[in-house]
């Protein structure tokens, strides 16, 4: 009983960590796409010698290419996805395409494989009494 109380106290303590630590992810993440661009223009101060006039006029041309970066990368997503639905029909289709083909090469094996039989039937007619041939016939039936 003791460790079943104990079990539940550690999982609530869990969800309670995670839960709080959500509305943390997002706002990370804008701050580090933030401090990436402005590690780019300290780098570029430092490199260039930016005024701090140059360096208003440059932000916004680094944060128009952020976003455009982003819908590009968004946009190749989206193509790959395509591509991959598109790969997956194609293979979907040649699937068909080859279970048709194994179809009809399983028809023609087993009408070859009747003629064979029925063959191998009139040549054994012409060896065996009608008795022996009934038997025959008989014990082929059963397989």
């Amino acid at each position: 009983m003791k460790t079943t109380r104990s079990n539940i106290n550690i999982l609530a303590v869990i969800v309670l960590l995670i839960t709080s630590a959500m509305p943390v992810f997002p706002n990370h993440l804008i701050q580090s796409k933030q401090s990436s661009l402005d590690k780019r223009l300290q780098t570029m101060t430092q490199n260039l010698s930016l005024t701090s006039e140059q360096v208003t006029k440059i932000r916004p041309l680094l944060e128009a290419q952020d976003k455009e970066i982003q819908g590009i990368r968004v946009a190749n997503r989206s193509n790959h996805n395509v591509q991959r639905k598109e790969v997956k029909s194609r293979k979907a289709a040649e699937k068909e395409i080859n279970r048709q083909a194994d179809k009809d090469n399983h028809a023609t094996m087993n009408r070859a494989i009747a003629a064979s039989d029925s063959t191998l039937e009139k040549g054994m007619a012409t060896v065996l009494t009608a008795e022996q041939n009934k038997k025959f016939l008989d014990e082929r039936k059963k397989k």
